[in-house]
């Protein structure tokens, strides 16, 4: 049996990089994005974000495609919950950022831009603040599947690599994920759940606020390209958190065992929600002090709690 632990909270130990964090709409606090990218909303966001320019995407019930196999490109942002008002991601607070992608039908035969990301919020026809501050990218490099790269902006307006001969295999999807850690300012990187490596801005600003996807063409151009399908981005900010940690489960008394580290001075308590995807938690038993020690807790529940979804919160 497999149930889910989602820790948040301040942990005074080392990251844990089992796999990546998750975010969860609606969020605590901030703007962001959640735009499925297939039927029926297709490019229109969910509650939050917005859709700048969009062209050559053709959507289905599972994710969206360059249609004719032509070029595409669509632009997003983040806003308030709502969709609200655009707004720039939070540099203080933790945020996500999911996305996922598929080369369908053969290897495209030249070097391509999949994805990046800015602070410019001209691109989405917002007023300007004077910045133009690259964030990450996606690059498709030298005609092969087994090159990609996920580089970080740096301080002259380019990019520095952060890992290179990613492999995406033909026909399978890649999950893509970042989590900005407001403590340490940098991001944390990963393909298909693995770490890949943390890095930071050269220009050490953070606040997101543009996200462009292209389909990856082939070096002529104009003609038929490779089939680029995408789908699942979401944006959020998270509260500290160290991600969703899969485990099994252990009996103590009827009851399941939940351990973390805690922060000094600061309240803990478990809540639980019987969906893989929480909108609404229950709490689960009392607050606990944490005092910088490995704390314990208990879902009160036991056997009946199999398939929930666990997390630990900072109340306080």
């Amino acid at each position: 049996m497999k149930k889910t632990l989602l820790l948040i909270a301040m942990l005074a130990a080392a990251p844990v990089w089992a796999q990546p964090p998750m975010v969860f709409f609606p969020t605590a606090v901030g703007p962001g994005n959640q735009t499925p990218l297939f039927t029926p909303t297709n490019e229109n966001p969910v509650d939050y974000g917005l859709t700048g320019f969009n062209a050559g995407w053709a959507y289905d019930s599972f994710q969206g495609s360059n249609l004719g196999n032509q070029n595409a490109t669509i632009r997003m942002g983040p806003t308030l919950q709502g969709p609200g008002a655009f707004a720039a991601m939070l540099e203080d607070e933790d945020y996500i950022f999911h996305f996922e992608f598929q080369l369908s039908t053969a290897a495209p035969s030249s070097s391509d831009i999949l994805l990046f990301s800015k602070h410019s919020p001209p691109d989405l026809g917002q007023p300007s603040d004077g910045r133009e501050d690259r964030m990450f990218s996606i690059w498709y490099e030298n005609g092969s599947v087994s090159n990609f790269s996920v580089r970080v902006g740096n301080a002259s307006g380019g990019w520095n690599i952060v890992a290179e001969n990613l492999v995406a295999p033909l026909g399978e999807y890649i999950d893509f994920d970042i989590h900005y850690r407001s403590t340490t300012k940098e991001f944390d990187f990963y393909w298909e759940s693995a770490y890949l490596g943390s890095a930071e801005t050269g220009h050490g600003r953070y606040d997101l606020d543009f996200i462009q996807v292209e389909s990856i063409k082939n070096a002529a151009g104009g003609g038929s390209d490779p089939r680029t399908s995408i789908r699942n981005v979401r944006l959020g900010h998270i509260v500290g958190s160290i991600g969703l940690i899969q485990f099994s489960s252990a009996n103590v008394g009827e009851k399941d065992l939940f351990t973390f580290l805690s922060d000094s001075g600061l309240c803990y308590r478990v809540e639980s929600s019987s969906n893989a995807m929480p909108t609404a938690w229950t709490p689960v038993g009392l607050t606990i002090l944490g005092d910088g020690t490995q704390k314990y807790a208990y879902d009160p529940s036991g056997t009946n709690s199999v398939g929930n979804t666990f997390r630990i919160r900072v109340v306080q």
